[in-house]
């Protein structure tokens, strides 16, 4: 099953060159002051941070298909690095051992878990999945 897992992630990771810690970085133009160079290390640098990191990735995965439903359409209600800093308070509390996450790892999990995304206006590397408030919030503001 984590081969499977695995499997999927390297699939997702494929399908969304774009994907780093940071989010989806389709935008270059976002990060001033630097040259095109300097930006393409950067983002070489963040994605090999999200492929380090996919023992973490299907943890959380996991959590946010046992607890979150998938609703229909894309919800604006939080963005990706709004819920990954509520996320981050309470993964101990869901048996995923990590007190930081990056915004392309949850973006990634989610994808993973099977969630569609739809990408922020602004700021572009940020995302809005098809889940529900209530049982997000259920999940990740209640707990103590």
């Amino acid at each position: 099953m984590i081969k499977d897992k695995i499997q999927q992630l390297n699939d997702i990771l494929k399908y969304y060159p774009h994907l780093n810690s940071e989010g989806i970085c389709y935008n270059t133009d976002v990060i001033h002051n630097k040259s095109k160079s300097e930006i393409d290390k950067l983002n070489r640098e963040c994605r090999l941070n999200l492929e380090n990191r996919k023992d973490t990735i299907i943890n959380i995965s996991k959590v946010l298909q046992k607890y979150i439903i998938p609703t229909k359409t894309i919800r604006k209600f939080y963005s990706s690095y709004q819920m990954k800093n509520i996320i981050e308070g309470q993964l101990i509390n869901l048996g995923v051992d990590e007190f930081y996450i990056s915004n392309g790892e949850l973006i990634a999990a989610a994808l993973l878990a099977g969630f569609k995304i739809k990408q922020c206006s602004h700021p572009k590397w940020h995302v809005y999945f098809n889940m529900q408030q209530k049982s997000f919030e259920q999940t990740f503001h209640k707990r103590k």
